[in-house]
């Protein structure tokens, strides 16, 4: 698969509706470092008045045999997608809100690079004293149809 991250952070981005989260649309990112920042900087962005939602992958694919004697092979990659804002939980949950619909209307998806897109995991790693309200997300993006190498 050509980059489950990228995959998966533009279905986000393309299907966004500002409507559903007060008019306002975060930042995106993916990857290790966000773009334009050094590596230090990278968590010291203003969340005042936006939101940032980064997607990342924290463990290598898992690539399995689909059956024995078969010539294809099922791909798991498992995908994070970290959603914060210091505007107020309300806002969070309706950034939630809006990257699950996006996702949920897309669980499986014919004639595209992947098969199934998975929520398997949420998380609630808010800090209440310091006003940062984050969420992580956790997606398993699976193709059944990867033809192996013989």
């Amino acid at each position: 698969m050509a980059d489950a991250i990228k995959i998966l952070h533009d279905i986000v981005k393309d299907n966004w509706t500002n409507a559903n989260t007060d008019s306002i649309t975060p930042q995106f990112f993916y990857g290790e470092v966000i773009p334009g920042t050094t590596e230090s900087d990278a968590k010291r962005l203003d969340l005042r008045e936006k939101a940032a939602v980064r997607f990342y992958m924290t463990d290598p694919a898992e690539i399995v045999p689909n059956g024995f004697g078969t010539k294809s092979q099922r791909e798991t990659y498992i995908i994070q997608v970290d959603i914060r804002t210091m505007k107020s939980r309300v806002h969070c949950r309706k950034i939630i809100d809006e990257v699950r619909r996006i996702c949920n209307s897309r669980i499986i998806a014919p004639n595209s690079s992947f098969d199934i897109l998975d929520l398997t995991e949420e998380r609630d790693e808010s800090n209440n004293n310091t006003g940062l309200w984050r969420w992580i997300l956790k997606f398993n993006l699976i193709n059944y149809n990867k033809a192996r190498a013989t």
